[in-house]
């Protein structure tokens, strides 16, 4: 039996966060509620942010941004060159961008995929 803080066991991973959540926590309930709430944070702010994403046909990088909103947990719409907008529309509202895809996270460009990697990189 546990009967102090000083003895900690091992918490299973995370299932929702896929690994990502890693507690090690003593039976304290205080602390297991805090990493408990820890990670439903975790989960409402991925869940509450929404992402636009501006690809193209055959496309890697547009690819893995979709793959990586749908890891994360970020709801995202995905608009195709050609299909839901024309090349003229993104030099206008990205100028300056020269690859696809073309990010938006909450209304606020972010740039391309690895632009997006980094910054779900330091949401956490």
């Amino acid at each position: 039996m546990i009967d102090s803080c000083s003895d900690s066991i091992d918490i299973p991973a995370c299932n929702l966060h896929k690994n990502e959540c890693k507690p090690f926590v003593c039976e304290c309930n205080e602390i297991l509620l805090k990493n408990i709430y820890i990670c439903l944070i975790k989960t409402q702010t991925n869940k509450s942010m929404k992402a636009e994403i501006f690809g193209k046909t055959d496309c890697i990088h547009c690819e893995k941004a979709k793959m990586l909103c749908s890891q994360k947990d970020i709801e995202f719409i995905y608009q195709e060159l050609g299909k839901d907008f024309e090349m003229q529309f993104i030099l206008e509202k990205f100028p300056g961008a020269r690859t696809f895809p073309q990010i938006t996270v909450d209304g606020k460009h972010v740039g391309g995929f690895d632009d997006l990697e980094v910054f779900l990189a330091n949401q956490d």
